[in-house]
């Protein structure tokens, strides 16, 4: 198994600043029997000339440039040129280490269909490194059956949605048409994942952190607004939750898991209405939550969720339908977050300074 082609398959989109490094990290694996698609998602940065000239100077390297259509179409166009045995997912603002792909090629099998490993993320915010290791809890290989059980853990440390952190099989994405969801401007990973999860077989998991996730604070999703960023929400949990029901896998730790996954969804999805660039009002804001929270599949899933205390306060306002208070909640949260704490970490770096002065 070995001797298998490995098709890496990058989407760049305005990534003239970090695509060499990527390109370069993939060019030395120390598993050197690989091909390099680089799909352009019609950047307007110079990443397209850099494309094409990678695939100038090395013939495993080919370009394929497309009008901007997201990364799970650019992704969808690599699988369609791919021709190698298995197909490994890197983004251009990443890298990976040197022996990433012969350590996930090593786990192959006839029986094992896909490898995870871990990963490190790398947030760069206000010139300064963020630096966070994950490591799967479990790992070894196992069955379709016994990975299922294991799905909520890994979902929750964030091991299982990405596609980057991952080796598949080519075949199987052929045969039984997985493909990335481009309507989704989010979350279209774990849908392409749980698909996957479909219709293989084995699965081996690494515990070791073999790709590198860098994530620039004024690139990040976080920082743009997302009209429909709940509904993807929503959808995603939905999927994932009829899936380990039909699998009879909703219960324990799964169970759990996909509980406290939901309802950091429906937090996030409430911080998210009051981004500084959703410009609807007051009055459109409350109607955006009551139409969330007077949702029957919301109330049915959120009654019996537990979390932090933060997270019961909302859960009691979901329950009881009570749009003012998460309105004033979530107000009450960016307004700290927009004038107190920056006012509150000035102050403390003015105190520090003046310590210094006065005791140097």
């Amino acid at each position: 198994m070995n001797e298998c082609l490995v098709s890496f398959i990058v989407p760049v989109y305005n990534a003239a600043r970090t695509l060499n490094t990527c390109i370069d990290s993939i060019r030395n694996q120390s598993y050197t029997f690989f091909e390099i698609i680089l799909i352009n998602d019609g950047s307007t940065d110079e990443s397209g000339v850099i494309c094409d000239a990678f695939s100038k100077q090395d013939f495993r390297i080919r370009t394929f440039h497309q009008k901007n259509k997201g990364a799970a179409a650019a992704r969808n166009k690599g699988i369609h040129h791919a021709i190698g045995t298995y197909i490994q997912f890197v983004d251009a603002d990443d890298y990976i280490e040197p022996h990433m792909t012969q350590t996930l090629v090593d786990q192959m099998t006839e029986e094992v269909d896909l490898v995870i490993c871990g990963y490190t993320s790398n947030v760069a915010r206000r010139g300064k490194d963020r630096i966070t290791t994950h490591i799967p809890s479990v790992h070894g290989t196992f069955s379709h059956e016994e990975y299922i059980t294991h799905i909520g853990t890994l979902y929750a440390e964030t091991i299982f949605p990405s596609p980057c952190n991952k080796l598949y099989k080519s075949d199987v994405i052929l045969a039984e048409r997985v493909r990335f969801m481009d309507a989704f401007r989010m979350g279209e990973d774990v849908l392409f994942n749980i698909d996957y999860m479909e219709v293989c077989n084995a699965v081996a998991v690494v515990p070791e952190a073999l790709y590198t996730y860098i994530i620039r604070d004024e690139e990040s999703l976080s920082r743009r607004y997302h009209p429909n960023y709940v509904h993807y929400q929503i959808h995603i949990h939905s999927h994932i939750l009829e899936f380990l029901q039909r699998k009879n896998k909703l219960h324990g730790k799964n169970n759990d898991a996909i509980q406290m996954m939901f309802m950091r969804s429906m937090m996030n999805s409430f911080t998210h209405l009051f981004h500084p660039d959703n410009e609807d009002t007051k009055h459109e804001k409350k109607e955006h939550i009551a139409t969330i929270i007077e949702d029957p599949s919301i109330q049915n899933k959120v009654n019996h969720l537990r979390g932090s205390l933060q997270a019961r306060i909302i859960r009691t306002f979901i329950v009881r339908k009570s749009v003012q208070g998460i309105y004033a909640f979530f107000l009450m949260k960016q307004t700290i977050k927009t004038n107190v704490y920056p006012l509150y970490k000035l102050l403390k770096k003015l105190d520090t300074r003046t310590k210094e002065v006065i005791h140097p």
